[in-house]
């Protein structure tokens, strides 16, 4: 009888140190923290997250993260201490995972056809990869880990109370790399109003900028007339102002940014013609007239601001106006009279759609 009372005790302290162990092994690893990003009303972002929670991962949902980009799929990651982010725009999901002290883009699941049904497969898929990826990446880990034993300590060297010297600063962390504000290529055409003292008139509007430093840009410019102005004075003369040039650009915010300020400044070269239409035969006696014209030009100087606002992916909306003045008048005339002034100075407000390559 006491043998079989030993025997009950010894097997009930056995199971509880087992229970006790397997409990402490489960709370010693916690589940890894995934970013799952998309719009408020994505099912797909809704439904990966139900995936990833189901397999085991601590999931935090947050918003578009600006359509997916890297820099702020990277800042969220880096906030939360997560080791990977699924991120969904609707059509496809961009799985990301840890990388050093980064996150590294491993794969895209793409919407193959419309449908619930295959919205849902789609996020099944991007949970799934989201698993292996860091089933991957946690088998690097280790492999890395066991393949590069800890160095030995140095050996032991006695120091007298002349050795010991005051704890060194800690170095200042390294500043963060800086961001792009200068783009690679962007080009723009619309419309403009390009005015000045005697003529103001409708004008093609187009410029082009070309990336040559990390916050500045080269820039070229051309603003030609639609259309012309009529002085007045009692005079059917018609003058026609245009101006092309070059100069830089300062873009104010970096190339994924929704809205970039911008300034620049420049030269280049102003000009008018001016047109007296030809007159019919009239009862008179003078008879008919032939078309007449006289143009004129000089170097400019202008400085401009303007706006761009992102509509989708590479393409924007920008709004900008310039003011500048030529280095001398220029004059339209009239059989030797001096009808109409224009450069000193002169403007321009456009309105243009953008095409940038950051």
């Amino acid at each position: 009888m006491t043998r079989l009372i030993r025997r009950t005790a010894v097997a009930v302290a056995t199971l509880t140190l087992a229970t006790t162990g397997s409990i402490g092994s489960a709370s010693a690893a916690p589940a890894h923290r995934v970013i799952v990003a998309g719009p408020d009303d994505d099912a797909i972002a809704a439904r990966v997250q139900k995936e990833l929670t189901a397999l085991g991962f601590e999931t935090l949902r947050v918003g578009a993260l600006d359509g997916c980009a890297r820099s702020a799929v990277v800042r969220v990651a880096q906030e939360e201490s997560a080791i990977a982010a699924a991120c969904s725009d609707g059509d496809q999901v961009g799985v990301w995972v840890a990388d050093g002290g980064s996150l590294r883009l491993k794969d895209v699941v793409v919407v193959r056809e419309d449908g619930v049904s295959e919205r849902e497969t789609t996020a099944v898929r991007a949970a799934e990869v989201t698993r292996a990826t860091i089933a991957t990446y946690e088998a690097e880990e280790e492999a890395r880990e066991s393949s590069s034993p800890p160095p030995a300590p140095p050996p032991f060297v006695p120091m007298g109370w002349e050795d010991f010297d005051p704890p060194a600063p800690k170095p200042a962390d390294s500043a963060p790399r800086a961001t792009r504000r200068a783009p690679a290529f962007l080009a723009s055409a619309g419309l403009s109003a390009l005015m000045g003292v005697d003529a103001r008139v409708a004008a093609f509007s187009g410029q082009a900028e070309l990336g040559v430093f990390r916050n500045l840009t080269a820039t070229a410019r051309l603003e030609y007339p639609l259309d012309s102005s009529e002085p007045g004075f009692g005079n059917t003369l018609a003058v026609a102002p245009a101006f092309a040039g070059g100069g830089i650009g300062i873009p104010l915010a970096s190339t994924d940014a929704r809205f970039i300020p911008r300034l620049g400044a420049g030269v280049g070269v102003a000009w008018i013609r001016a047109i007296r239409p030809a007159r019919r035969p009239a009862f008179d006696g003078l008879g008919p007239s032939a078309e007449t014209s006289d143009s004129a030009a000089s170097f400019a100087a202008h400085a401009s601001v303007g706006l761009s606002m992102r509509v989708y992916k590479a393409l924007r909306l920008t709004a900008d106006g310039i003011f500048g003045s030529t280095t001398s008048r220029l004059v339209a005339r009239d059989r030797g009279m001096h009808v109409a002034y224009w450069g000193t100075p002169f403007g321009a407000l456009a309105l243009r759609l953008e095409v940038m390559f950051p």
